[in-house]
């Protein structure tokens, strides 16, 4: 399960929903209120992920 909130995280939930499902996908507070200042943030499988990109962060993911 891949776990953002759509105010913080900074990353385009559709793009994350088109890549990975939308069942895949928990949207809500992740209680990282304002986010890492311009890094993308959230977590996949309990496990908390922080990048500069969306791309990376879509990267971490897979792995």
């Amino acid at each position: 399960m891949i776990s953002v909130c759509p105010v913080c995280s900074g990353i385009d939930i559709e793009k994350l929903e088109k890549k990975f499902g939308e069942d895949n996908i928990e949207v809500g507070c992740i209680g990282e209120c304002g986010g890492r200042d311009g890094l993308i943030i959230g977590y996949a499988n309990g496990k908390y992920i922080e990048t500069e990109t969306e791309e990376e962060f879509m990267k971490e993911i897979e792995n």
